[in-house]
């Protein structure tokens, strides 16, 4: 997993919560222990297949595209503030700590 938006340790997070619930909720750890790798390996894979097909800088690539790889005084001119948290919102919501996640 590529280590981007501190992916690695929001990860790490969403899994230790995750499997902390999962324990406490079971008087069996080896069903708690499944039952974490059924919670957590599709969303686990969604995440590092989104890293591979849109690479982490993403975002620099999108503005390169816009700018046709040259130099720029004002990046509003290419794309907007909104189009820029669009891209990363979208990315929060599949790794899972999009604003809606936090609780």
């Amino acid at each position: 997993m590529y280590q981007r938006g501190s992916n690695g340790s929001a990860q790490a997070l969403i899994d230790a919560r995750v499997l902390a619930d999962l324990i406490k909720a079971s008087d069996d750890p080896v069903a708690a222990l499944a039952a974490y790798e059924q919670a957590r390996l599709a969303v686990t894979r969604k995440i590092v297949h989104t890293n591979r097909t849109t690479p982490p800088d993403f975002i620099n690539i999108k503005v390169e595209q816009l700018t046709g790889d040259r130099p720029f005084d004002d990046l509003d001119k290419y794309i907007s503030q909104d189009a820029l948290r669009t891209l990363s919102d979208d990315y929060k919501q599949i790794a899972g700590f999009g604003q809606h996640d936090v609780t």
